[in-house]
């Protein structure tokens, strides 16, 4: 049994977003000299015994806006406590807010 929580955050910014800050040098040498007009990433990582799913995607058109997506799944044997689940919704909302925080830096 494993349960979940989704985040979806439209993130709008000051400045036309830099999409470079998304991808490392070998694959900016791909564009050979080309312009770069959109990128993304997607990020699994475990961390606390969870598995985070995150996502960054540009919205076509809108330079100054993207999404972040996060998932963080609980592999567990069976739930006992469903206030628990309710309170960790909470909780866990904090790890996009500093997802979102790391990337206005």
């Amino acid at each position: 049994m494993a349960y979940g929580f989704n985040y979806d955050i439209l993130v709008t910014t000051e400045e036309p977003v830099d999409y470079k800050t998304f991808v490392g040098e070998k694959m900016l040498s791909i564009l050979n000299g080309g312009v770069l007009s959109e990128a993304g990433i997607k990020m699994i990582y475990r961390k606390d015994d969870k598995r985070f799913d995150l996502q960054i995607s540009p919205i076509g058109g809108l330079p100054k806006q993207f999404v972040v997506h996060l998932n963080i799944h609980y592999d567990i044997n069976k739930i006992e406590d469903f206030t628990l689940i309710q309170s960790q919704f909470v909780q866990e909302y904090s790890e996009i807010q500093k997802i979102i925080n790391q990337l206005e830096k």
